[in-house]
Formats: C-alpha cells, sequence, structure tokens
C-alpha cells in the first residue's frame, strides 16, 4: 500500500505571494500591494471545493421553499406587471410583494 503525505503548510503558503506568512498582515490584500495577485488567495475556495457552508445554505432554503409550499396557499394580491426597483443585486419590487397566505387543508 502507497500512502502519500503533502505537509499542509507547504500547500497553502507561497512565499512570492504572502511574504512573512506567520505575520497578521491585512495589508497584503491591499490592491496597491506590490506583488498583489487576485488569484492567489481564495478565502472560500473556487469550484467544486468552494465553502461547504453555501451548500448547505441552499439545502436549507429549499428544504423550507418545499415546507411553506406544502403547508400553504400563497396568492398574489398586485396586478401581473410589477415595477422592480432600480440598482439593486437581488430583483425587488418597488412596493413589496404582497400577497395572501392561507392554510391549506
Amino acid at each position: 500500500m502507497f500512502v502519500y503525505t503533502l505537509a499542509l503548510v507547504a500547500a497553502v503558503i507561497f512565499l512570492k505571494y504572502f511574504p512573512d506568512p506567520e505575520l497578521y498582515s491585512p495589508e497584503r490584500f491591499d490592491e496597491a500591494t506590490k506583488n498583489y495577485d487576485a488569484d492567489a488567495y481564495y478565502p472560500f475556495g473556487a469550484g467544486p471545493r468552494n465553502c461547504i457552508g453555501l451548500r448547505q445554505g441552499v439545502l436549507v432554503s429549499k428544504i423550507g421553499l418545499v415546507f411553506l409550499l406544502s403547508k400553504f396557499n400563497f396568492q398574489a394580491t398586485t396586478p401581473a406587471k410589477v415595477k422592480f426597483a432600480a440598482a439593486t443585486v437581488g430583483l425587488t419590487p418597488d412596493a413589496g410583494f404582497p400577497m395572501r397566505i392561507e392554510h391549506r387543508k
């Protein structure tokens, strides 16, 4: 049986991008810092090995939505055309989105 071990410190510390890695220095991530490379630091990862909390949050949100849709009926009380607020990250209706919620029997 072949066992390969890799030191964790050697895997995450690159002196080219992070000189003196043991020193707490938040300035090293500033855009104006010399040797700063935006692709050298991904605190929550990228791709399939990204932050595990992201997947858990999406899963819990889906479970909550399924629970609400299985227990309640939702009916919109606004006209079919909705105006959205300008310059928002998420699509947010200008005047909110009033609706009637009834418990299913």
